[in-house]
């Protein structure tokens, strides 16, 4: 979609792609969960073809899966996502995004970008430029597939929701980084 990360050095694009993944993996399950059930409550969406029942983490991860270390792993998970998705879905619901809008956020995403003193000018730029192709794009809907001639409210949910996915990702990396620092949970454990 933006040939212009093409490019970029392989070595940024692995560290845009590490970057990004999580945070489209977020907006991604949430919107299919939207589309399929219509709220997030109940059930999630994981991908096209799996979902994933919120009220038993118990079942997330198969008995014959992380042995000695299966309970920690899920009230870990468990916790991010207590802690996630009080902050990303209510914001994602008051939005009410299309699903042209849903594309938006997913490009928008790329550009929210906050480990950018990793990155180089290069890189900055060219995020900057599919920034702006992004907002004039979503310019040109609102006028003239919408009819919307005040779109700046729509406009504004839209980077509001992108913003919140990454300090949703931030938080999550934090949590991470504080459960192998501190408890040193997994030292042992190659699963």
């Amino acid at each position: 979609a933006f040939p212009a990360i093409t490019d970029l050095s392989s070595e940024e694009q692995d560290l845009l792609c590490k970057n990004y993944f999580p945070k489209f993996c977020l907006i991604d399950n949430a919107h299919r969960t939207r589309m399929v059930w219509g709220e997030i409550k109940t059930f999630a969406m994981c991908s096209v073809m799996s979902a994933v029942d919120l009220t038993r983490p118990d079942l997330w991860l198969g008995e014959e899966r992380g042995e000695q270390h299966r309970k920690s792993i899920i009230s870990t998970v468990h916790a991010q996502y207590e802690a996630q998705f009080p902050i990303f879905v209510p914001t994602l619901v008051r939005a009410q995004i299309t699903t042209m809008e849903f594309y938006a956020v997913i490009a928008l995403t790329l550009c929210e970008n906050a480990s950018s003193s990793h990155l180089s000018e290069q890189t900055l730029s060219v995020l900057d430029d599919i920034r702006a192709e992004i907002l004039e794009d979503l310019q040109r809907y609102y006028k003239d597939e919408i009819g919307l001639s005040d779109f700046s409210t729509r406009l504004g949910n839209l980077i509001t929701v992108s913003h919140v996915i990454q300090e949703c990702v931030s938080l999550s990396e934090e949590f991470a980084i504080m459960q192998h620092k501190l408890f040193d949970l997994y030292a042992n454990d190659d699963f």
